[in-house]
């Protein structure tokens, strides 16, 4: 869909929406009108803009918990390759899970 405006005069807007190669429809505006679409339009854009700013914030907080978790597991891994005896991991183990 294509939105296209051409000013007549100053107090009205002609605009054409092209729906498709073959169907278009036209619009005559007042510049009121128009004026009130086009804030509506800035707004709606806005609130778009900041649910996606939003929604980002959201992915990064998580992939920062998914890094914290996976540096955890390589403590993990750090730790067992220096136990030799079962005593050793069982000490471990309780100590992690408390």
């Amino acid at each position: 869909m294509t939105l296209k405006v051409n000013s007549e005069n100053k107090t009205h807007y002609l605009i054409r929406v092209d729906i498709d190669d073959d169907h278009s429809v036209f619009y005559l505006l007042s510049l009121f009108i128009f004026c009130l679409i086009n804030t509506f339009l800035y707004a709606f854009a806005g609130i778009l803009q900041g649910t996606s700013a939003l929604l980002l914030a959201f992915d990064e907080s998580e992939v920062r918990k998914i890094i914290a978790q996976c540096n955890g597991v390589l403590e993990y891994i750090a730790v067992s390759e220096v136990i030799e005896c079962l005593p050793d991991l069982i000490t471990f183990v309780k100590v992690r899970s408390m």
